[in-house]
This record gives structure tokens, C-alpha cells and sequence, in this order.
């Protein structure tokens, strides 16, 4: 059911369909540029029922266990569901561990694969998966020179706005460019 692959997209974005991209990895590194912060909660290491995850992590993350089914006006994430809808859970409790204790939201988890057609996968095979989200960490910034931290501190009106989630369009004046400096400090 729905539209063939690559015509859910604008006509200038359609792709073709992606059978020949499942190469059958067993292991998997996810480094996501989050748009948003993670916001933890320890709820997410509670036996369900679980909170709904939407808006404490990014799309970029959660489409790939079949949340955030559309990416607004600037992205489509549909047909990106790869695991199970429960095994996020796991991952988030782990993220919002590292969080408290202000560490780098790294984690490595050993998932279930489910068939997805779109992209090509048959489903049914473990990968080790180590996740990479892009967040902040308060030993890192403990870090930092008194300046740097000046910088961040100043929110909207300093260079370093948004760190470390920048946006992706119009974090400055130029389209898609960064700055050396934010650019050095991630």
C-alpha cells in the first residue's frame, strides 16, 4: 500500500528504490546530528508503559524504531524503521544515565533488524548498533576555557548559539555553514 518508492517525495527528490543497499552488516555505528537537545527522563527506564518519546529526542533517532512518521516540511522519515518500536527504550534509559552523570551520549546496543522493503532489509538478523547522539556533556564542558563557556553561556546573542545543536539551515547568516569556532568546539 501507498505511493512507490521515492514518490512520497518532491518530484526533484525522488530517489529509486533502495533493494540493492541491504549488505547485511552485523555491526553499526549511528552518528546523529541532532537537531534538538535530549531531554532524559527516567521514566524511560521504567517497565511499561512507557512516555512517549516524541520531543525528548530527535526524529532523527526515534524514525528508526517507526517514531516521527513525518519530518515536517523539511524531511520525510516514513520508510526508515528498521527495529522495533520497544527497543528505543533501552537506548533511552542508557542516554539519560549518561546524561546525569554529564558523560557523551554514547551507547551500544544489540538489536533486532525487521524487514523493511524500502530500504531493502529482510529482517530478522541481530546488529550491534553503537549509537552517537549528539549532545551536551557537562564533564566536557567543565573543560573548557572561562571564555569558551562565556561564549555558550550567552545563548542567542554568542557565537557558539545552539551548541552542540546547531541547526542545520541558517545557524548563521550563510545557508549551511558553521563558523571555525563551531565547528572546533564539537
Amino acid at each position: 500500500p501507498g505511493a512507490a518508492p521515492g514518490h512520497d517525495l518532491p518530484a526533484g527528490r525522488r530517489q529509486q528504490p533502495r533493494q540493492h543497499r541491504q549488505r547485511g552488516a552485523s555491526r553499526v555505528i549511528a552518528l546523529i546530528n541532532a537537531d534538538s537537545p535530549f531531554r532524559g527522563d527516567e521514566r524511560f527506564c521504567s517497565p511499561p508503559p512507557w512516555p512517549d518519546p516524541m520531543g525528548a529526542v530527535t526524529a532523527q533517532l526515534l524514525d528508526k524504531f517507526g517514531y516521527a512518521a513525518s519530518g515536517g516540511n523539511m524531511g520525510f522519515y516514513g520508510n526508515n524503521r528498521v527495529f522495533a518500536e520497544d527497543q528505543v527504550f533501552p537506548l533511552l534509559c542508557e542516554f539519560s544515565r549518561l546524561q546525569g552523570e554529564g558523560l557523551p551520549l554514547v551507547a551500544k546496543q544489540t538489536l533486532t533488524v525487521e524487514a523493511n522493503a524500502w530500504w531493502g532489509l529482510r529482517g530478522g538478523a541481530a546488529v550491534e548498533v553503537a549509537f552517537v547522539l549528539l549532545g551536551k556533556s557537562t564533564r566536557f564542558l567543565a573543560l573548557l576555557p572561562k571564555e569558551t563557556m562565556f561564549e555558550i553561556e550567552k545563548g542567542e546573542t554568542g557565537s557558539l548559539d545552539r551548541f552542540p545543536n546547531y541547526r542545520t539551515i541558517f545557524q548563521n547568516s550563510d545557508l549551511t555553514a558553521l563558523n571555525a569556532g563551531q565547528v572546533n568546539i564539537l
